[in-house]
C-alpha cells in the first residue's frame, strides 16, 4: 500500500520494462520482442511521479477477464503486437538526437520503407525541406502549444521520391523508463486530402456550370414549392434576389393558366418515377408581367435523404426561338398564298398584321409610291381614317416627305410631338396614343428602287430593337415580293395586249374588248351591230 493513499496496490499488476539492449534492432522482429513483462517489478519512483494515475495505468494493463501475472502479460504482449503491426497509424520513437530508435511496421504502407531501413537514421531525412523548420518549431517537446492536441501536418518523403502528407503528434516520454524518447503518432492523410481536393474541384466545376449555364435548374416539392433555383432562373424570369424569397414561391403561380394542366402532369410523372417524357413548352410569367416560353426538360426524383421527395427540373428559355419559328411558318404560308395567286392587297394586309401581332401596342401601315413620288397609305388596319388621311396628305416635297424618301435606311422619329416635320400629320396619331414612328424603305427586288414605305407607330418614344427590326424586315421582304409580282403581272398583261413596237392595242386586245361588249349587250338584251375586217375587205 502506498503511504497515505488508502489504496492497496496489487502485487501482480503487469508493467512493461524496456529492454535497452534490443531497442535499436526492433524493426525486424515482432513489436513485443523489444519489451518483457515482469509481474512483480516494483517502480516506486514511477508511482511516486504519477501518483494515482500510475495505479490506473497499471490496472489498465490487466486484460478484460482480470488475468494477471504471466498470462496477463502474454495477452498484453499479443495485443500490443497486434496494435503496432496491424494498425494504420505510424508509431515511432526517436532519441534526444533525433535518431529513430523504433518504427512500427505500418511505415511500409505509408512511406514504402521497411521499418528496419529507417531505424538508426535521423527522422529529419524524411521531412520535406520546406516543412523541416516548422516541424522542429512546432513539434519540439519543449514548446508549449495551446493546441497541443491538434496534429501538425507535414510532408514526408516516400521511398519512390514522392511525398505523403501525414498528421503528426509527438509526446515527450524521455522520463518514462519504458520509452526514454520522443514518441510520435502519425496518420497518413494523403488519400483523404486528395479525395477532399477532388470533391472541392468537382463542386467548383459544378458551381461554375450552374452559375454560368443558360439553362435554369429548379428543385421542387411534390406540391410545386420552390426550394432551389439556379442563377439562370432569375435571369430568365427577371427575379430580383432582394425582392423575392425563393422558398416563398410556388412554381404553379407563375405558369400560364392554359399550361397549368401540362405543368402538373410533368411534376406528377416525375414523382411517380414514370418514364421521362418529351420536353414540354410552358409559358412562365416574367417579373415584369410578360410571358416567357420555357422548354422544360427532365424531371428527376432525388434519392438523397436530405432532398427526399423533391424533384429537379431543368429548363431553357426558347421564347425567341419559338417566335422565330412562328414567324418563319407565317412567312412560308404567305409565300405559298402568293404562289396560289393571292392579291396584292391581301398580302400587304397580312404582312402588317404579322408585325402588329408581334409588337403589342403598335400600329403599322404599308404605303406604296405613286407616279408623282408621294406615298399612298391604305394598308393600315389599326390606324383610324383620320390618321391615314393625314399620312396621305403629306406632300412628297415636304420636309417629312424628303426625310422619308431621302434615305435608303431605317428612319427613326422617336418623338412625334417634338418633331416639327410632323406638323399637320401628328395630331391624329398623338390622339391615338402614338409617340414614335419607325419608317422602313420598301425596296423593289433588283434595281427597281424604292416602291413604298413601311411605317410602324409605337407608344414609347424610342427606336426599334434587334428583334423588332428582324420582324419588320421579314414583313418588308414579303411586301416587296408581292409588289414586284403584281408589277410583273401588269407588265406581262400589257405586253400580251399591246404591240411591242408601237405600243398600240393589238388584235388580241380588240377581240377581248368586243367579246366583253357582246356579253354585256346580251345580258342587257341589246342588239348591237357587228363589224369585221379582213385583208380582202370588210363587212357589217
Amino acid at each position: 500500500m502506498s503511504a497515505g493513499s488508502g489504496h492497496t496496490e496489487s502485487a501482480d499488476i503487469v508493467r512493461i520494462r524496456p529492454e535497452p539492449a534490443n531497442l535499436t534492432g526492433l524493426a525486424g522482429a515482432p513489436a513485443t520482442q523489444q519489451f518483457r513483462t515482469d509481474p512483480g517489478m516494483a517502480e516506486p519512483a514511477r508511482h511516486e511521479r504519477r501518483g494515482d494515475g500510475g495505479q490506473a495505468r497499471g490496472r489498465a494493463l490487466v486484460d478484460g477477464r482480470g488475468e494477471t501475472g504471466p498470462a496477463g502479460g502474454e495477452r498484453l504482449a499479443g495485443w500490443t503486437d497486434a496494435l503496432l503491426t496491424g494498425g494504420s497509424d505510424l508509431v515511432s520513437v526517436t532519441d534526444a538526437d533525433g535518431v529513430l530508435r523504433f518504427v512500427s511496421p505500418s511505415v511500409e504502407a505509408s512511406l514504402g520503407h521497411a521499418a528496419v531501413e529507417l531505424v538508426g537514421r535521423p527522422w529529419a531525412e524524411l521531412v520535406h525541406p520546406d516543412d523541416l523548420e516548422r516541424c522542429r518549431r512546432e513539434l519540439h517537446p519543449t514548446v508549449d502549444r495551446a493546441d497541443a492536441r491538434a496534429p501538425v501536418r507535414l510532408r514526408m518523403r516516400h521511398r519512390d521520391g514522392s511525398y505523403r502528407v501525414l498528421d503528426v503528434r509527438v509526446r515527450d516520454l524521455t522520463d518514462d523508463p519504458a520509452v526514454r524518447g520522443h514518441m510520435a503518432h502519425a496518420q497518413d492523410v494523403t488519400g483523404q486530402l486528395a479525395s477532399a481536393a477532388a470533391l472541392e474541384l468537382s463542386e467548383r466545376r459544378f458551381g461554375t456550370l450552374v452559375r454560368n449555364s443558360t439553362d435554369m435548374i429548379v428543385l421542387l416539392d411534390e406540391d410545386g414549392t420552390l426550394h432551389y433555383s439556379s442563377p439562370a432562373t432569375r435571369r430568365i424570369l427577371g427575379f430580383d434576389d432582394g425582392a423575392v424569397t425563393v422558398r416563398s414561391l410556388c412554381i404553379f403561380d407563375y405558369v400560364h393558366p392554359a399550361d397549368l394542366h401540362r405543368a402538373r402532369a410533368a411534376l406528377r410523372r416525375a414523382v411517380d418515377r414514370a418514364a421521362t417524357a418529351a420536353p414540354v413548352d410552358l409559358r412562365l410569367r416574367h417579373f415584369d408581367g410578360s410571358w416567357r416560353v420555357v422548354e422544360v426538360l427532365g424531371g428527376y426524383l432525388l434519392d438523397d435523404p436530405a432532398d427526399r421527395h423533391r424533384v429537379m427540373f431543368s429548363g431553357r428559355d426558347v421564347t425567341d426561338r419559338r417566335r422565330s419559328e412562328q414567324l418563319v411558318a407565317e412567312q412560308t404560308e404567305l409565300l405559298e398564298s402568293m404562289a396560289r395567286g393571292a392579291t396584292l392587297d391581301s398580302v400587304l394586309l397580312r404582312s402588317v398584321r404579322m408585325i402588329e401581332r408581334r409588337l403589342p401596342g403598335s400600329a403599322a401601315s404599308i404605303g406604296l409610291m405613286t407616279d408623282d413620288g408621294s406615298v399612298w397609305h391604305e394598308h393600315g388596319p389599326s390606324l383610324d381614317r383620320d390618321a391615314l388621311q393625314a399620312l396621305n396628305a403629306s406632300h412628297a416635297a415636304s420636309e417629312l416627305g424628303v426625310a422619308i424618301r431621302g434615305s435608303a435606311e431605317l428612319c427613326v422619329f422617336p418623338d412625334l410631338a417634338g418633331d416639327d416635320r410632323w406638323v399637320g400629320v401628328r395630331e391624329p396619331l398623338l390622339a391615338a396614343g402614338f409617340r414614335s414612328c419607325w419608317v422602313f424603305p420598301l425596296q423593289g427586288p433588283g434595281t427597281n428602287g424604292q416602291v413604298g414605305v413601311l411605317a410602324v407607330f409605337g407608344r414609347e418614344g424610342r427606336g426599334p430593337g434587334g428583334h423588332e427590326i428582324e420582324i419588320c424586315e421579314r414583313a418588308l421582304s414579303l411586301a416587296a415580293l408581292a409588289v414586284d409580282r403584281r408589277r410583273s403581272e401588269v407588265r406581262l398583261q400589257h405586253q400580251a395586249l399591246h404591240d411591242d413596237l408601237t405600243g398600240l392595242p393589238n388584235r388580241t386586245l380588240l377581240v377581248d374588248r368586243i367579246e366583253r361588249a357582246l356579253v354585256r349587250a346580251r345580258r342587257k338584251g341589246i342588239r348591237s351591230p357587228c363589224c369585221s375586217s379582213t385583208s380582202t375587205g370588210s363587212r357589217c
